[in-house]
C-alpha cells in the first residue's frame, strides 16, 4: 500500500464503507493489523466518512443487530478451529454476520478468558502450542556496587599436638597473595583443656595456651583475624572459671603488641553488610550437636526449634508464638551463674522441622534433633573426684553422665503489695512473678500445707489442685525456686475434663538423659527465639523447663559461616549461602574413636553487593591440605613456615 496515493487510498476506503462495513468499525482493522494497515489510514478514514456524508443521496448502511458476546465468542472459537489458519477480521465478521466492532470485542474477551488466541497482520487464529518465554536481558553491571573478599577458617585447636600450624601459615600466605585483609574464624581457636584431651596438649592451663596462641597464630601485614569462641574447647574455661576467654585472648594479645586478633562474640556474631540503600546479613556461628556425618544435613537444620504449642515465660506470664515479639523481656538461664534471669528477645523464627519426642515418667518434651538444652555433664577423675560442666548441647550429642537442667533459682520480683482484702485467682501467675524469693517459698509452703500430700515413705509430695491459674502459679513458684515438678494426672481427653491435677514435687532439678526415650514425630511447624543468654524458659504440655534457643532467629542471614564440624561444604538451603569452614587439625584420637573425618584446609570467599544490598556472584574457593607426610616426605614439596610444635 505504500505506492498508493492518498486520494486513491481514500477512494478505496469509501468503497469499503459503502460495502457495508460501517463508519467506525473498519478503524479496528488497523489496530489488529488485518486490513488497510497503513499509518495514514485513520486520518483518511475520517476524511472519507465526511465526504460521503456530504454526497447527495448517500445513506449509511443499517448497522446489524448487536450479538450476544458469549455466544459470539463460542462461534468465533468454532470458526477459527475449523479454519486452522489466520482469518482477517472482516472475513470473520461476514461469516458470522456480525460487525467488525463486535468481532474485536469478542476476541478481546477470548484473550481475557485465557484462549491461546494470536492476532497478527494476517488475522486471528487459535494455536495448539504456546510460544516460549523468549529472552529477557538483565543488566549485570548493576550487580557489583561493592566487592567483598575474606578468608575463612575454624577449629584450629592451637596447643594440640594435632593442630596443623603448617596449614594455617600456608593459608595466611594464600590470603596475603590474594589481597585479603580480613580472616573470619568460627570458633575453637584453642584446644582448651578437659579430661579426654589432656594427653593431646602441648601446653596446659589457660595462661600457657593463650600465650601459645599469641606466639603461633600467623601474623601477616594488613590482615586482621576476627574470631568467635565456642561453647566447647576454649569454652570449657568459660563454663568452669566464668572467664570471657575471647576477650581475655584479645587483651593479652594487645598487651603483647598484637592488634590483629579481634574477638567479636561468643558462639554467634551477626554482621550487617551495608551497601547503597540496603544491606545483607552475614552470620558466624560455632554450632553444636555432634559431628555432621552428612555434612549438609546439620547446616540445614540449624534454624529449627520447638513446636508451635510451646509457650515462653515473659513478664506478662506464659505466651505462645503469635504473642511474642522482638524486644520482649523473657525468662532465660545463665549457664555460668546457674540461675534464671530476665533477658531480651532479639530474633524470632517460625518454620517447619523434623520433631522428636524425648520422654520418661518425669519429663516429656518435643523438639528438633539439633535443638539445644542446658546440660550438666559430669566427668570422673581419678579416685572419687569428678568435674561438672554446664553447657548448651543437643540431647542427641550428649555423652554419658549428662543431665538436662530442668529448673534453676530465678530473680526476685519487686515484692507483693500490702494485702487489701481482695484476691484474684486470674492474677495468680503474675503475682508469683512479683514475689521475692522469700515470698515464693512462703507461698509454696502454704500451698503444700493446704493441698499437699505425702504419697510414700521416701517423702514424695503431690500437690492436688484443679486446672487453672492457681495450679499454674504453684508450679511457676516451684520452678523459680529451682524446684522441678511434673504432672502425672490422667491425660485430658476430648469432652472429658480432668477435675483435679496431681503435681509431683521432684526431689532433683535435673533429668538423666540416659533415661529418656526418643520417638520420631515427623515434620511439624516450629518456632524459636534468640536471646542474650542463648536460652529461655518454656512450658510444653505438662512440662516446665529451661531450654536453649535457636542459632538462627526470625530474619535469616544471607550468608552463614559455620564452625565445629571439621568439615567443608558449600550449600544454598533456604536461599542462604551456607559455608562450613573446614579445620586445621588432623584427626585426633577422640575424632578417630567417633569416626569423624577431618577436612583440613580453609576458604577464600568473595561476592558482590548491588546498590540495594543484595548479594551476587558468590564464590567459595576451598584450599585443601593433606597429611603431614605429603609435604615433608622425600620427593615431595615441603612447606614449613613455623615448625614449632609439629614433631
Amino acid at each position: 500500500m505504500g505506492t498508493v496515493s492518498g486520494e486513491e487510498l481514500k477512494d478505496r476506503i469509501k468503497q469499503h464503507i459503502k460495502s457495508g462495513e460501517g463508519y467506525d468499525e473498519a478503524r479496528k482493522l488497523v489496530r489488529l493489523g488485518a486490513s488497510f494497515a497503513n499509518w495514514r489510514y485513520s486520518a483518511l478514514h475520517r476524511e472519507a466518512v465526511a465526504e460521503l456524508r456530504a454526497e447527495a443521496g448517500w445513506k449509511a448502511p443499517d448497522q446489524p443487530k448487536v450479538r450476544d458476546r458469549k455466544i459470539l465468542m463460542e462461534e468465533i472459537k468454532t470458526y477459527l478451529l475449523k479454519e486452522a489458519a489466520p482469518c482477517p477480521m472482516s472475513d470473520i465478521a461476514k461469516q458470522l454476520k456480525a460487525s467488525v466492532e463486535e468481532i474485536v470485542t469478542a476476541i478481546e474477551g477470548m484473550h481475557e478468558s485465557g484462549y491461546n488466541l494470536v492476532v497478527s497482520n494476517r488475522g486471528a487464529e487459535i494455536r495448539d502450542s504456546i510460544d516460549s518465554g523468549g529472552t529477557e536481558v538483565i543488566d549485570v553491571t548493576k550487580f557489583a556496587s561493592k566487592h567483598h573478599k575474606f578468608g575463612l577458617t575454624a577449629d584450629n585447636h592451637l596447643a594440640s599436638r594435632y593442630s596443623r600450624l603448617d596449614v594455617l601459615n600456608a593459608l595466611f600466605d594464600i590470603w596475603k597473595a590474594e589481597g585479603v585483609d580480613t580472616v573470619y574464624q568460627c570458633g575453637n581457636i584453642l584446644d582448651g583443656e578437659f579430661r579426654f584431651n589432656m594427653h593431646d596438649l602441648l601446653v596446659h592451663g589457660i595462661g600457657d595456651q593463650v600465650q601459645y596462641l599469641i606466639d603461633h597464630w600467623p601474623q601477616r601485614e594488613g590482615i586482621v583475624t576476627k574470631f568467635i569462641t565456642g561453647d566447647d574447647h576454649e569454652g570449657w574455661w568459660i563454663q568452669r572459671e566464668g572467664i570471657n576467654i575471647g576477650r581475655h585472648i584479645q587483651q593479652e594479645a594487645e598487651a603483647a603488641g598484637r592488634t590483629d586478633l579481634q574477638y567479636i562474640g561468643h558462639m554467634e556474631k551477626t554482621i550487617e553488610l551495608k551497601c547503597g540503600s540496603g544491606s545483607s546479613l552475614m552470620r558466624l556461628i560455632h554450632a553444636g550437636g555432634g559431628s555432621a556425618y552428612a555434612t549438609s544435613y546439620t547446616a540445614q537444620k540449624i534454624v529449627e526449634c520447638v513446636p508451635l504449642d510451646t509457650e515462653i515465660l515473659t513478664l506478662g506470664g506464659w505466651k505462645r508464638c503469635e504473642e511474642v515479639a522482638v524486644g520482649d523481656t523473657v525468662m532465660g538461664y545463665d549457664v555460668i551463674l546457674d540461675r534464671c534471669l530476665w533477658t531480651t528477645v532479639h530474633e524470632k523464627f517460625a518454620g517447619t522441622g523434623r520433631i522428636n519426642r524425648y520422654s520418661n515418667d518425669q519429663f516429656d518434651v518435643r523438639c528438633t534433633p539439633d535443638h539445644r538444652w542446658a546440660i550438666e555433664r559430669e566427668s570422673r577423675g581419678g579416685g572419687f573426684s569428678s568435674t561438672k560442666t554446664r553447657l548448651l548441647q543437643s540431647i542427641d550429642a550428649t555423652v554419658s553422665r549428662s543431665r538436662i537442667i530442668q529448673a534453676a533459682a530465678g530473680p526476685d520480683g519487686v515484692g507483693l503489695p500490702a494485702y487489701n482484702g481482695t484476691f484474684s485467682r486470674e492474677g495468680a501467675v503474675e503475682g508469683v512473678l512479683t514475689m521475692t524469693s522469700g515470698e515464693r517459698r512462703a507461698f509454696i509452703n502454704g500451698m503444700l500445707l493446704g493441698e499437699g500430700t505425702m504419697v510414700d515413705r521416701s517423702g514424695t509430695v503431690v500437690f492436688s489442685q484443679k486446672p487453672g491459674p492457681v495450679n499454674d502459679a504453684f508450679r511457676l513458684a516451684c520452678f523459680l525456686e529451682g524446684i522441678a515438678t511434673t504432672d502425672r494426672s490422667t491425660p485430658e481427653r476430648p469432652g472429658i475434663a480432668v477435675a483435679c491435677r496431681r503435681v509431683t514435687v521432684l526431689k532433683k532439678r535435673m533429668r538423666n538423659i540416659s533415661s529418656l526415650t526418643m520417638t520420631p514425630l515427623g515434620e511439624q511447624a516450629v518456632w524459636c527465639v534468640r536471646t542474650d543468654t542463648g536460652t529461655f524458659v518454656m512450658r510444653q504440655g505438662a512440662t516446665i523447663t529451661i531450654t536453649g534457643n535457636s542459632y538462627q532467629g526470625g530474619e535469616k542471614p544471607n550468608v552463614l559461616l559455620i564452625g565445629h564440624y571439621h568439615k567443608f561444604e558449600y550449600g544454598y538451603p533456604r536461599e542462604v549461602h551456607t559455608v562450613q569452614a573446614g579445620c586445621t587439625e588432623d584427626q585426633s584420637p577422640f575424632m578417630r574413636k567417633k569416626k569423624i573425618a577431618a577436612h583440613v584446609g580453609g576458604c577464600t570467599i568473595e561476592f558482590d553487593q548491588d546498590d540495594k544490598g543484595i548479594i551476587h556472584n558468590f564464590k567459595v574457593a576451598w584450599h585443601p591440605f593433606y597429611d603431614r607426610g605429603f609435604y615433608t616426605g622425600k620427593g615431595e614439596w615441603a612447606y614449613h613456615h613455623n615448625e614449632r610444635g609439629q614433631e
